[in-house]
């Protein structure tokens, strides 16, 4: 992996973490990881995670939301 690429993914791992754990604007999470356009920001997480930044956090928020032991 170029240093580059290592770069890149460090900053969207910090940027899914931020997501997770907030309610934070995403553009403002995209600029506070080191993008400076939150299209930009977007396109490039959702082609290394295969979705957008929006759903993956609705998806996340979902799967925390349910009761222990519910099946659906």
């Amino acid at each position: 992996m170029t240093p580059s690429a290592y770069y890149m993914k460090m900053r969207l791992q910090a940027a899914r973490r931020l997501l997770y754990q907030s309610g934070g604007d995403i553009a403002v999470i995209a600029s506070r990881c080191g993008f400076k356009s939150g299209a930009h920001f977007s396109r490039t997480y959702s082609r290394h995670y295969g979705i957008g930044p929006s759903r993956d956090r609705q998806r996340k928020w979902r799967q925390t939301e349910r009761p222990a032991g519910s099946a659906y």
